[in-house]
């Protein structure tokens, strides 16, 4: 009620004051409001359709009686009274601030409440009335009679024209109400359409020919006789429809019939589906399992599961199952026949040549062809009967319990076993051997090697070029024109490269590498000599000398080592380095102490303070590990305290201070002038850059220039 009380004394404070008068430019316009003065507003409710509106006002103080203007001024008693006279049948009055009436030729405008409750009357007949605007009104117009309880849900209206005649009932719109509309032709005044509907238990609507009908809770019906087209259900029960094209039909529970030029469809699931289409092929089930599938390339897949499975399309390529274990394969260069345990055949080219395998009872008889290498194969039982020949490599081999009987030929082999003896000739190179308790004890002999074994404990080899010897677990020798290894375990250990050598008696070795010379004897006395120097330990005294280093340890307290240009000493955890001056120094872990050059300094006593020196290039300080820092370099300087939180840095064009979290200025003197602070990480914010200026707040600007 305030705004619209606010409303009211705004518009009401724009009107003239008391004796004031206004005269147009142009000459008034009486069919719009916009013709109005802008001191004059038009009073009348919001969203009101403008053919509710009053003819609008002329000109302030004009009005036309006859061929003499008509001049009033208006009279105002803010916010008491407000009165103006625009013509001799037109006047406005406005007791304050919400009471308005206006009076123009036969129509009378009186809103007590103004825009919420009022009367229009036209010629002394009620128009309109509103009790509360746009809720509750009454409306009588042009054949036109409507009555709004709560508008838009609850309502009542009625329309006559002379073509149309529509009336409506709502309690709830669009859900609980009533409607009835006909339309008459204008030619003969027949009824061309008609809706009646008691929502929402009942709706009919006749067009011409077409109809459609519903019923509450879920039959709806409807036909075109032009269009041949119709249908009717009962959800979720029934439904039906057809057309010049086709029909379909659906019964609750599962009966659904589809039948068109391009698809036919029946289906009583679980018991029946069949459903064939132009594009798709078809598809057939009946209970329980039997079902047939076709493709639209003549792809067939047709079952009666578990007990038959077929396959096939127009590749050539085919499957057929049949229970319990009958497997049938037809494709490209292959067919297979499949009848586990009893059965099985492979006819197979895809290599280039026909191969054959035929199994009976497997593994009680298996046999393989292929007709390209001209080769055999036959099993019986596996190791109680075996034959495998070869035509196109000459080659055959038998095999009876094997492997006690086995016998065979080929070009480059021999074999003929008789268990417990068994003899074997290779031709490549004439190489012969004799087994007894195969493969246990055996020995052979060759053009270029023999061989004898007695497994798993011994193993000889010899050829001209090498040699090799185990007997498990004590002797390994290894023998090759360029070395000799050999094992005698845990007493012996021998490796000979020319004159390089490496000999281990128990805890004694000696050796040669090249030009040095090694020996130890393990864990008390070791010695290494060569030119270039020499290396010698007893227990855990160390010394080392060479032609540019010497070195001495006496593990773990001392270790000293010389060199030409420099010294190094470690004395337990002090260590310290350097040439003609103390180069290094360190206490570990406290103290660090590096100086390469005079000029160069870096010193660090943990964790009291630390400084680093490095000519005129820079030089660091720091106490308490960072509590205070200082950095100088030919760039700027920078200063931090406590952790980096307050901190000043300046280099060439660049300034910065700033003590976290509190303030944080930076300026930069570069190409422009930027200055950028803030307060409170980043609360307030204000940037410079040149001569503009942005000031912010939480990130929102405030202010910019």
């Amino acid at each position: 009620m305030k705004g619209m009380v606010c409303s009211v004394l705004i518009l009401l404070s724009v009107l003239p004051v008391w004796g004031a008068e206004l005269l147009p430019e142009h000459p008034p316009r009486t069919d719009s409001v916009d013709s109005l003065p802008a001191s004059e507003p038009v009073l009348f409710p919001p969203q009101l359709p403008p053919e509710n509106v009053l003819p609008a006002e002329p000109a302030a103080g004009v009005g036309v009686v006859g061929n003499a203007p008509f001049r009033e001024r208006p009279y105002r008693m803010w916010p008491i009274y407000y009165h103006r006279k625009f013509a001799p049948d037109h006047e406005r009055t406005i007791y304050g601030p919400l009471w308005l009436t206006e009076q123009d030729q036969n129509t009378e405008f009186n809103y007590p409440l103004w825009p919420f409750t009022g009367i229009t009357r036209t010629a002394e007949t009620i128009e309109k009335l509103d009790l509360v605007w746009p809720f509750i009104k009454y409306e009588q117009k042009d054949g036109h009679t409507s009555y709004d309880l709560l508008w838009p849900t609850t309502g009542f209206t009625h329309d006559v024209a002379p073509d149309r005649e529509a009336s409506s009932l709502f309690l709830a719109w669009p859900l609980v109400g009533y409607l009835h509309e006909t339309k008459r032709s204008p030619a003969d005044d027949a009824v061309i359409e008609e809706q009646t509907g008691y929502f929402p238990f009942y709706y009919n609507s006749e067009k011409g020919k077409e109809s459609f009908r519903y019923v509450f809770p879920s039959f709806l019906a409807g036909s075109n006789p032009d269009k041949g087209t119709r249908f009717h259900t009962f959800l979720p029960f029934y439904f039906t429809s057809a057309q010049p094209a086709g029909s379909a039909s659906y019964v609750l529970p599962t009966y659904l019939r589809i039948e068109n030029p391009v698809r036919q469809l029946y289906s009583l699931l679980p018991f029946f589906h069949s459903d064939k289409t132009t594009a798709a092929g078809s598809k057939l089930f009946i209970f329980p399992s039997y079902f047939q599938f076709v493709s639209e390339n003549d792809a067939t897949v047709t079952g009666l599961l578990p007990f038959y499975l077929a396959m096939n399309n127009n590749s050539g390529t085919s499957y057929r199952y049949i229970f319990p274990t009958w497997l049938e394969q037809h494709k490209d260069r292959h067919d297979s026949t499949w009848f586990l345990p009893f059965y099985t055949s492979i006819e197979d080219s895809t290599s280039g040549s026909m191969i054959h395998n035929q199994t009976i009872l497997w593994p009680f008889y298996y046999h393989r062809t292929d007709e390209g290498e001209g080769s055999t194969t036959t099993s019986l039982l596996l190791n109680l009967f075996y034959r495998k020949t070869s035509t196109s490599a000459s080659e055959h081999y038998t095999s009876i319990l094997w492997p006690f009987i086995s016998f065979g030929e080929s070009p480059q082999y021999k074999l003929l076993r008789i268990w417990p003896y068994a003899y074997e000739e290779q031709a490549e190179d004439n190489f012969r051997s004799h087994y007894f308790l195969w493969p246990l004890i055996g020995f052979g002999s060759g053009d270029r090697e023999s061989t004898a074994s007695v497994l798993p404990l011994y193993y000889h080899r010899t050829a001209p070029d090498r040699s090799f010897t185990l007997l498990l677990p004590f002797y390994l020798q290894k023998r090759t024109l360029e070395s000799r290894f050999s094992i005698l375990f845990p007493f012996w250990y021998q490796k000979v490269a020319g004159k390089d050598y490496e000999n281990l008696f128990l805890n004694t070795l000696w050796s040669r590498k090249g030009e040095r010379n090694s020996f130890a004897f393990f864990p008390l006395y070791y010695r290494s000599t060569a030119p270039e120097g020499s290396q010698t330990q007893i227990l855990n005294t160390w010394w080392e000398r060479s032609t540019e280093r010497s070195s001495f340890a006496f593990f773990p307290v001392y270790f000293r080592y010389d060199t030409q240009t420099e010294s190094g000493n470690l004395l337990l955890n002090t260590w310290w380095s350097g040439g003609e001056r103390l180069e290094r120094f360190v206490f570990f872990p406290l103290a660090w102490y590096h100086s390469p050059s005079p000029d160069d300094l870096d010193f660090i006593f943990f964790p009291l303070f630390g400084y680093d020196h490095k000519g005129n290039e820079s030089s660091t300080f720091s106490f308490l590990w960072r509590l205070y820092y200082q950095h100088h370099d030919q760039n700027g300087s920078m200063a931090a305290f406590l952790w980096w939180l307050y901190r000043f840095e300046e280099r060439p064009g660049f300034n910065r201070l700033m003590c976290w979290p509190f303030v944080d200025y930076e300026r930069n003197t570069g190409a422009t002038d930027e200055v950028f602070t803030s307060v409170l990480l980043h609360l307030l914010t204000y940037e410079r850059n040149g001569e503009r200026i942005r000031l912010k707040l939480f990130g929102l600007t405030l202010y910019e220039s």
